[in-house]
């Protein structure tokens, strides 16, 4: 294989690292609009749920069963669910803004339809083939193949280029009788170790780091590839978990609002209720798309985007 050969595939490998690259920036940054989305919906729920709540208060309060201190506790929740519901909607746009630039379009990509389905439709390689698929390694690798390339260069090229040059003079001026002269001239050096041994060595040790850091490339995807698969598994679990937390949070709060209003529960103890399956609910949705976003990390690595 020439080296210019060589040299542009190795460009193209690194394009495909580029690639990469870029893949994950926009999993990110989608994950993020994502998850900015789910918690400003549920500050809205959480806002409206509260305002009912209120109303009930302040109905209670003016036929006796509440108390002041019942609406004044009331009105700092609906302040606190109004203070988040202002931080997740400049956390929408700032997540938003990010993606639309890194896209140069406003678009947010499906990442929650890649589930375990997509994972069987693309199908998951051994470490092995994943790791020799992995965009980083295969540009190592042929960094490795353009330095071959030079070594060969290198040893088959132990006789210098010849040098070829063209002199004209203008006699005339020095009396002569003809008016120019034209000479060719040309020089063929012989082959020499001074000139040689360092090119050779040169290479050799290109080739050297190259396979360095073939070496370093595919321990670092190796172990990358060990966290990718933990993760996936993690993230699974931990949303199967979150969404029956989530479920019996949501029951409990829904009991708890039965008994408030036939005044077997406190108003307190009712919006601690209502702020725990509020935080369940969002647990609930960081690892749905954690475990989403694993699942595209996984195919990333297995260059399903390249």
């Amino acid at each position: 294989m020439g080296v210019a050969r060589a040299e542009a595939l190795t460009i193209q490998e690194r394009l495909h690292v580029a690639r990469m690259a870029v893949a994950m920036r926009v999993l990110d940054t989608s994950a993020n609009v994502v998850m900015a989305q789910r918690r400003l919906a549920i500050a809205r729920i959480q806002k409206d749920t509260l305002e009912k709540i209120r109303a009930s208060v302040i109905h209670g309060k003016h036929i006796g069963e509440m108390t002041l201190a019942d609406q004044q506790i009331i009105a700092s929740e609906i302040a606190n669910a109004a203070n988040e519901y202002s931080q997740s909607e400049e956390q929408v746009e700032t997540a938003t803004s990010a993606l639309r630039i890194l896209l140069g379009r406003p678009a947010v990509p499906d990442i929650l339809s890649f589930d375990n389905v997509a994972l069987a439709h693309h199908g998951l390689f051994s470490a092995e083939a994943l790791e020799n698929n992995d965009p980083r390694v295969s540009a190592a690798r042929q960094a490795v193949h353009t330095a071959e390339a030079g070594v060969h260069l290198a040893k088959t090229s132990f006789m210098p280029n010849p040098e070829v040059g063209v002199a004209a003079v203008h006699e005339k001026q020095y009396g002569s009788p003809w008016d120019d002269r034209v000479g060719v001239t040309v020089s063929i050096p012989l082959p020499s170790d001074v000139r040689n041994v360092p090119m050779e060595a040169d290479a050799r040790n290109k080739l050297a780091a190259a396979i360095s850091q073939e070496q370093q490339a595919r321990r670092n995807v190796r172990q990358e590839l060990a966290q990718v698969f933990s993760h996936l598994t993690a993230t699974k679990d931990m949303f199967r978990n979150s969404v029956l937390s989530a479920e019996n949070m949501n029951r409990r709060a829904n009991e708890m609002n039965r008994s408030w209003q036939v005044g077997e529960t406190s108003l307190v103890e009712l919006l601690r209720a209502r702020s725990a399956a509020s935080s369940a609910l969002q647990l609930r949705n960081q690892a749905e798309v954690a475990w989403h976003a694993a699942i595209i990390r996984t195919l990333i690595a297995a260059g399903e985007f390249q």
